[in-house]
């Protein structure tokens, strides 16, 4: 089943890809992700999270996955969010942000965008009635 949590979020999201096949693991190309996997489950200091590079933690409450010692890790983290089926933690580490050419880039993309729905909207408000003029009945 694909994880739907890197479509979700503007961070990176670590997964190994690691693919179980009848209790064989093939292993995917996340080799970050997996050395990061084996931290979380030795339990480490959050500290050692972040300086790994982990700004947050995810976890799933139907994960059927090994969850090792992180339950220490998660133990000394406060959630920021949780419900029935997540829980969310923030660790700490540093998160790459946004450039500023990349943010003008996007606010010249959405001020288009708004521009040519307002022009196509005053168009078609022009056109209806300009045609209502032309079919005006004759006294």
């Amino acid at each position: 089943m694909l994880d739907p949590l890197p479509r979700w979020v503007r961070a990176e999201v670590l997964s190994s890809g690691d693919l179980v096949i009848s209790g064989s693991t093939i292993a995917g190309e996340g080799a970050h992700a997996r050395e990061v996997q084996r931290l979380l489950l030795a339990g480490p200091d959050p500290s050692a999270l972040a300086a790994a590079g982990v700004g947050w933690l995810v976890v799933e409450s139907d994960s059927a996955g090994d969850m090792g010692a992180a339950a220490r890790t998660l133990g000394a983290l406060a959630p920021v969010y949780r419900d029935d089926a997540i829980a969310l933690y923030r660790v700490g580490g540093q998160s790459a942000g946004v450039s500023a050419d990349r943010r003008a880039a996007t606010v010249i993309a959405h001020a288009a965008w708004l521009a040519l729905l307002v022009a196509g909207g005053a168009g078609a408000g022009i056109g209806a009635w300009r045609r209502r003029a032309s079919v005006s009945p004759a006294r």
